[in-house]
């Protein structure tokens, strides 16, 4: 199938002279593009009925009377083999957020690159921050969530019989956007990994 796209320019009238004499045309302001099948095409030059093929034809015939080379008119005779669609400015998910999923990539990140490993001070700082960024690249791979926005970090400190709590505050649509997190810990160090998920409008 053939497809026309047809640049239709929110225009403005004028006068001009060409060889023939003066006539009246269409100068550009403003662009927006229609695709149309080549039935529609017809219609168009033939100047159908419908109100915007009618104005897109009175449109061109303005700009071929006058001359105008412009390259806001064109006929595209091949259709590449991707289709790139418009934004649908969707403002709810089509899918729902996993934690479970995403807490069980988190333990298992967690427990390959920290076990056996005793605690460090100078190494941990550098290590919590390469399982950040590993924990958030597997989320993207081994799920399925293209409109959040992922946001992870890890804490390691080192364990000496005291405890520790963790707490953190986030301004977020209830509905749509959510976290996960998990732990770890050996006889040196305990470490946990937290993972938010932020829907993209």
């Amino acid at each position: 199938m053939v497809l026309y796209c047809i640049w239709h320019s929110m225009s403005k009238v004028t006068k001009s002279s060409s060889n023939n004499g003066s006539a009246t045309c269409l100068t550009p302001t403003k662009s927006l593009v229609r695709g149309v099948t080549k039935q529609e095409f017809n219609d168009f030059c033939e100047g159908d009925e419908d109100p915007m093929l009618k104005f897109l034809a009175e449109e061109l015939q303005a700009r071929q009377a006058c001359n105008i080379n412009n390259t806001s008119l064109t006929v595209i005779n091949e259709i590449q083999e991707e289709i790139i669609y418009q934004n649908t400015f969707r403002i709810e998910p089509s899918y729902e957020f996993l934690p479970d999923q995403v807490s069980n990539i988190i333990k298992i990140t967690l427990t390959e690159k920290l076990k056996g490993l005793d605690y460090d001070p100078t190494l941990c700082p550098t290590l919590a921050c390469d399982l950040s960024e590993s924990i958030k690249e597997i989320v993207k791979k081994r799920t399925n969530f293209p409109r959040h926005k992922l946001v992870s970090f890890v804490v390691i400190g080192e364990r000496c019989d005291q405890g520790a709590i963790m707490g953190s505050r986030c301004v977020w649509n209830v509905k749509f956007d959510g976290y996960a997190s998990s732990s770890y810990q050996n006889d040196t160090l305990f470490a946990v990994g937290v993972l938010y998920a932020v829907y993209l409008e």
